[in-house]
């Protein structure tokens, strides 16, 4: 029988050595940007690598577990995040089916309220009965420009760790009336950055960057946005604004227009959530999530969720 164990010691080992390296890095980057986030303030106490081994201890399948916490309906909430699924054997997905199981049914009896699966389109059989995909778009996003044709009147400057304490508490503001989002510290964000950071600084040169740009107003921060690119695409991360039109969000995007006034116009993709859209973007195109994030209740008869886009907010820097 398929036994659900910790990966570390000896199969940590073996598996950094063995396992499919991850994200287009090569197997000596990969093992390195493993152990940076295992050692990582955030991760080393919230992200947990599990396996699925057979009795001759071979690897069957592999994901990391995730301690979040969460609200719902006004409620507070522990959550069991589900993430990095890797199928080892060649079993058709039976073996991430089984792992999948395997973890909910531990967060289960550890008293955990929901579970969060972090999958792909291309990977949704492994996800449980019950669990219902949180409802994103993927937005194809125009930049307009000023009419002036320079920068707008908004100081913009690179983000850092003492700006942290202000996208919580601007990511907190804009959830609040949601029926669902996930509560975020600052050492939650800081892992998120710092995930990203390893992946463009241990991938290929210049393949991948990120980018946390702040607005102020005085000395105070006012929005920001995180953007990632990967081969040429912006993917929009998150964004926030004390301003609840987003307005200052699109004078950040349009400053980086203007910075770089001979480099063709930025198109963005990306999550926004429903009915926030800053005056400076277009929507382009639109298709469902090709990223996604599952949600089930936990529990003996817990009736399954069914949430409509303005009763979540979730971003990109939430998969797992």
């Amino acid at each position: 029988m398929p036994t659900l164990v910790p990966v570390d010691g000896a199969l940590l080992t073996q598996m950094l050595a063995t396992a499919p390296p991850a994200h287009g890095l090569s197997r000596e980057s990969w093992a390195r940007y493993e152990r940076a986030l295992a050692q990582s303030p955030w991760g080393r106490a919230h992200r947990h690598w599990t396996a699925l081994v057979d009795d001759g201890s071979r690897v069957l399948a592999s994901a990391h577990r995730y301690d979040l916490e969460g609200s719902l309906d006004g409620r507070r909430v522990r959550i069991c995040g589900v993430g990095d699924l890797v199928e080892h054997d060649d079993s058709g997905g039976v073996s991430l089916r089984l792992l999948v199981a395997r973890v909910v049914e531990a967060a289960t009896a550890a008293g955990d309220d929901l579970a969060l699966v972090s999958t792909t389109a291309a990977v949704t059989d492994v996800v449980p009965a019950g669990f219902a995909p949180l409802p994103t778009l993927d937005l194809t996003l125009r930049v307009t420009e000023s009419t002036r044709r320079g920068a707008p009147m908004a100081p913009v400057r690179g983000g850092d760790l003492g700006d942290l304490a202000m996208v919580v508490d601007m990511a907190a503001a804009s959830a609040h009336g949601t029926r669902f989002h996930l509560q975020r510290d600052a050492g939650r964000m800081a892992f998120a950055f710092t995930r990203k950071r390893l992946l463009a600084g241990l991938g290929v040169a210049g393949r991948r960057e990120l980018q946390f740009l702040v607005a102020e107003e005085g000395t105070r921060a006012v929005a920001y946005v995180v953007l990632s690119v990967e081969d040429g695409t912006w993917t929009l991360e998150e964004c926030g604004d004390r301003d609840p039109t987003g307005a200052r969000v699109g004078a950040i995007l349009q400053a980086m227009i203007a910075r770089d006034p001979a480099e063709a116009r930025l198109v963005l993709h990306g999550w926004l959530p429903a009915g926030f859209l800053p005056p400076q973007l277009v929507v382009v195109a639109s298709a469902p999530s090709a990223d996604r994030l599952y949600l089930g209740r936990l529990g003996v008869g817990a009736a399954a969720l069914a949430l409509p886009p303005e009763d979540i907010r979730v971003w990109r820097t939430d998969l797992m």
